[in-house]
């Protein structure tokens, strides 16, 4: 009798094991710390399990992967360590630059992928390069690795003070290993990834056991600095010493507060230059970490919180993380600014229901000597049967002496997302008359938009036309506070993938168009003629070298064009072309170039602008410490000229010297003066309690 138990149970765990499909890989408990040199030496790797069999997810979805690749994981009470070996028959083909932190594109790597909540929702990253160089969460954690003539090796090491995780005495984590092999531009996963599954992929993700015994602990990290700044431009001349501070604290192993004080951000690459084609503000990337870190935290469908807004933060504290199937989400700075002080905040809370499915609430405020922002949104996303997503946004904008109705933002989308065959997406947008998101980026209002995106995708594993994707492009705008029909058109888009990992893609616009214009009192208002509006526009972009990569961009456009002061439109014609490029010289040096000309015209000649914008930058690691850049911009029409260079010595993770120089200049009398000059040298170092 008992020997039928005993079968039953198998049975009944066999059947459990085929219904999770679910992989498993146990965690070795170690008790010395193995030296993290990219050599997987040790007598612990020929004892344990190892991680193996990847699938493909690219080219071959499904397939086994081209080349072996084993994994072993280990923990202490302290780290948990994961090794990988990678075979390659050949290793002088392996694609490995030497750059900065994160700054390494198209290479060969490998990842490993953790949810430690194994909610299936949320993962964090570790990634490295064949050369030792890190990818992925921001954070302590080492990493090294090592080519030989059988391929490669790699070894990383993470501190559990440096991951959030809940507390138990005996722990399971969702985990998935990744390989990228570039020259066969082939991804490779442990847990195998089906197509429609890339966009819920921690829902892949297999099981990692055997952890016990570990704690996340306080984590307390601060980063002092300090520096001297030499500032001048026309009207000013300083010279000053800067000091602050950056920290960050492990409230919970779930919730991380950062703090930044007097921040200086010298070593921030600049803005780009621009052409201000239109009267709605341009919209510019976050490059600051402070910000850029954990800013999907923050976001919505649409931005009631834009920190290029805080210009010149005197304080911030940030709380971020997740705790019992909430996401959490806190921001306060102190901006220092012309006419008084003004204080920024934003809340964002979220909270998992059902399968993969989520309600979230956020509120944002901005708040100065004589006025005040604040906002107030709600959103959900609903996912059916894994394909299907019905997602929705309302919220609203309150100001000082402002109208108190007409003031809501609402969005509605239904879509059904599929890797193969036909798919599609429904979108509601109403944005009304009194909006106004002086803490976000909402820059045109007074619109109710109908949105369709029926489209269709052609796949051919392993063909040199792999994907081709047709999709036709409907929407129809209205203004909500005239009830009159503003816009209307359809654009057909054709894009198409290669197995040489180079994309086309090409459309053509034929609309009608009522664009908005400055009035006499600086508001924007309807044109009251409607424009036809046509053209083509095109894309291509390749990066399948091991040195050079490239694209190039360009639109050609017959329809409304507007005037210097942006206060009327003309029928006329546009046209903008762009092209970048990237060369590698060696592992550690590259060299990158971009080019925008961007052309309008009045058919009756009364409009005629042109103008081009050069930018090239250079990029030399001169050894894992030491590094430098250089950046240059030029802009033909308004004669503008701009430099950044950068030389940065890192001797310790996150402790690093800077030397950086930012120039700004403007051509007059045919000499380019110097409008704006900054000059630092930075300090920092992290002590880590």
């Amino acid at each position: 009798m008992k020997i039928w138990n005993v079968l039953l149970i198998m049975a009944i765990a066999q059947t459990l094991v085929a219904v999770e499909g679910k992989r498993l890989i146990q965690a070795a408990a170690i008790a010395a710390t193995p030296q993290i040199d990219g050599r997987l030496t040790e007598s612990c790797y020929s004892q344990a399990p190892a991680a193996n069999d990847f699938v493909q997810f690219h080219p071959l979805n499904g397939a086994k992967a081209a080349l072996a690749t084993e994994v072993y994981v280990f923990f202490n009470s302290h780290h948990l360590y994961i090794a990988f070996r990678c075979h390659d028959p050949e290793a002088d083909k392996i694609k490995a630059d030497v750059t900065p932190f994160a700054g390494y594109e198209n290479n060969d790597e490998v990842s490993v992928l953790l949810d430690p909540f194994a909610d299936k929702r949320n993962y964090v990253t570790f990634s490295v390069n064949p050369r030792g160089i890190r990818a992925g969460e921001d954070t302590i954690w080492k990493a090294a690795a090592r080519i030989d003539a059988g391929g490669w090796s790699a070894e990383i090491e993470i501190p559990f003070k440096s991951l959030r995780f809940p507390v138990r005495d005996i722990q399971e984590w969702g985990v998935n290993f990744s390989r990228r092999v570039f020259r066969l531009n082939e991804t490779d996963y442990w847990a195998p990834v089906s197509r429609e599954q890339e966009v819920i992929l921690a829902s892949t993700f297999g099981v990692l056991a055997g952890l016990q015994g570990i704690r996340g602990g306080k984590n307390l990290e601060i980063f002092p600095y300090a520096g001297l700044r030499n500032s001048k431009s026309e009207d000013l001349h300083e010279k000053r010493m800067a000091f602050g501070l950056d920290l960050k604290y492990g409230i919970t192993s779930n919730l991380t507060l950062d703090l930044t004080a007097a921040p200086d951000y010298s070593d921030v690459e600049s803005d780009p230059f621009f052409y201000q084609t239109d009267p709605y503000e341009y919209a510019l990337s976050e490059n600051r970490p402070f910000y850029a870190e954990s800013a999907d935290f923050f976001s919505t469908s649409f931005n009631l919180f834009y920190s290029r807004r805080i210009t010149n933060p005197q304080l911030a504290l940030k709380v971020t993380g997740k705790e019992k199937g909430f996401s959490l989400g806190a921001l306060f700075a102190k901006n220092e600014a012309p006419g008084g002080d003004r204080f920024h905040g934003v809340l964002r809370i979220k909270k998992d229901i059902l399968h993969l499915s989520n309600i979230g609430i956020i509120y944002s405020a901005v708040e100065g000597a004589g006025n005040w922002n604040r906002n107030v949104g709600f959103d959900f996303q609903l996912r059916i049967r894994n394909i299907y997503s019905l997602s929705g946004f309302a919220a609203f904008s309150f100001n000082e002496q402002a109208p108190q109705k007409q003031n809501g933002v609402f969005r509605l989308l239904f879509s059904k997302i599929k890797k193969r065959g036909f798919s599609w997406a429904g979108i509601f947008d109403r944005i009304e008359p009194n909006v106004s998101v002086p803490a976000g980026y909402i820059p045109q209002t007074d619109y109710q938009k109908i949105w369709l995106l029926p489209k269709y995708i052609f796949l051919w594993e392993g063909s040199f036309l792999e994907r081709l994707q047709l999709t036709l492009s409907l929407a129809r705008y209205n203004s909500i506070r005239s009830g009159e029909l503003t816009s209307y058109g359809g654009e057909p888009v054709v894009s198409a993938s290669f197995r040489n990992q180079m994309e086309i893609s090409a459309s053509y616009l034929l609309a009608r168009d009522r664009p908005r214009i400055l009035n006499g009192q600086g508001s924007l208002e309807w044109n009251r003629e409607m424009l036809p509006l046509r053209g083509p526009w095109f894309s291509w972009s390749y990066s399948g070298h091991r040195l050079f990569q490239a694209g190039a961009m360009a639109y050609f456009q017959s329809g409304s064009v507007y005037t210097e002061d942006f206060r009327q439109v003309k029928q006329g014609k546009t046209s903008n072309i762009s092209a970048w490029m990237a060369v590698k010289f060696s592992p550690g040096w590259q060299w990158e170039w971009s080019f925008e000309q961007n052309h309008r015209a009045a058919n009756d000649r009364s409009i005629d602008f042109r103008g081009n914008i050069f930018s090239s930058t250079l990029r030399w690691q001169v050894s894992r410490t030491l590094s430098s850049f250089a950046k240059f911009q030029y802009d033909s029409l308004e004669k503008r000229f701009g430099y950044d260079f950068l030389l940065q010595f890192e001797p310790a993770p996150v402790s690093r010297m800077v030397l950086s120089l930012k120039n700004y200049c403007e051509e007059r009398f045919h000499f380019f003066q110097p409008q704006a000059r900054t000059l630092a040298i930075k300090l920092s170092y992290l002590i880590r309690i």
